[in-house]
């Protein structure tokens, strides 16, 4: 698969929420749904993670993103091109290693 990334810079062909690994593996919906319930804190229910990424004209997962309206009014690809990067904004939408390991860990 083609590597595709988001406006942040995370990539689609590596999502398990992304329209193709959904298709492929439809099982994949429910441990998402317990994924991000046990390490976000947050619940998608697994008949609605279907994504075809922010790149395209409508979202379809993280509609209240503030990351893509802001790199679309900049007229950029993704964040890495802005010269405020890394910026609040992207910062809210970072995940790390470390952050997730914290998690897990409380």
């Amino acid at each position: 698969m083609t590597e595709i990334l988001t406006r942040c810079g995370f990539r689609c062909d590596l999502c398990l929420a992304y329209k193709p690994n959904i298709e492929k593996d439809p099982e994949n919906k429910k441990k998402l749904s317990d994924g991000w319930h046990k390490y976000f804190g947050f619940r998608i229910p697994p008949d609605e993670i279907y994504c075809e990424g922010c790149m395209t004209d409508n979202p379809t997962l993280d509609k209240d993103c503030p990351v893509r309206p802001c790199v679309i009014e900049k007229g950029l690809e993704n964040c890495a091109q802005c010269d405020d990067y890394i910026c609040e904004k992207l910062k809210q939408r970072i995940v790390t290693y470390e952050g997730i390991k914290q998690k897990v860990a409380e």
